[in-house]
């Protein structure tokens, strides 16, 4: 269902590094907060809602999943890690990259993992039944299933999606084949495809 992974690329394109550049550790919290806040200001509502329109409710969650995800989720955890660090640790000088390394786990993680997972639970049944006659058992088999997923992997989905999905719009404009899936999104596809025949 290559419609719901844009709403896990948004975030993982949001934080796209820059190797050279430096600041301290609360200056790029600030400046990540600062990155997403435009994001953030009702666009993803009307694009949800053209989706719910057209009947394509699953779509339609998955961007409003993505915007609260971006704009609510990762600004309270960002928070809530902001206040546990000690000022030395704030003002340390690192790479943005090396910040998207070692600190924005900790905020995206457990944010991606929650939003996918809330793709499979309440109203899943209704949202997938275009895609599949037999929705509510898909729903508890995906359910079931991506509990059992770290949120670190689930995190790792939504990267190699921010990756993948440019790569295929730019292979299609080319009229070229599409590039080979990679192994993590081939194993999320697995999940799915398990779960259909369920």
């Amino acid at each position: 269902m290559k419609k719901l992974l844009p709403a896990l690329a948004l975030v993982c394109l949001s934080i796209s590094s820059n190797a050279q550049t430096v600041g301290t550790v609360d200056e790029l919290f600030s400046g990540f907060l600062s990155m997403s806040s435009p994001q953030c200001q009702g666009g993803g509502e009307a694009q949800a809602k053209r989706y719910e329109s057209n009947g394509q409710l699953a779509e339609a969650h998955s961007i409003r999943g993505g915007v609260k995800m971006l704009c609510e989720c990762m600004p309270a955890k960002i928070t809530e890690i902001r206040k546990n660090l000690s000022k030395a640790e704030k003002s340390r000088r690192i790479s943005e990259a090396d910040f998207s390394k070692n600190y924005l786990p900790a905020a995206m993680n457990p944010c991606v993992g929650e939003q996918l997972r809330s793709t499979y639970g309440s109203g899943c049944a209704e949202r997938f039944a275009r895609f599949t006659s037999k929705s509510a058992s898909f729903c508890s088999c995906m359910s079931r299933k991506l509990a059992e997923v770290p949120d670190a992997e689930i995190s790792d989905v939504g990267r190699a999606s921010a990756d993948y999905l440019p790569a295929v719009a730019d292979a299609k404009r080319r009229g070229q084949p599409e590039p080979e899936k990679p192994a993590v999104l081939q194993a999320f596809g697995a999940i799915e495809a398990s779960c259909m025949k369920e």
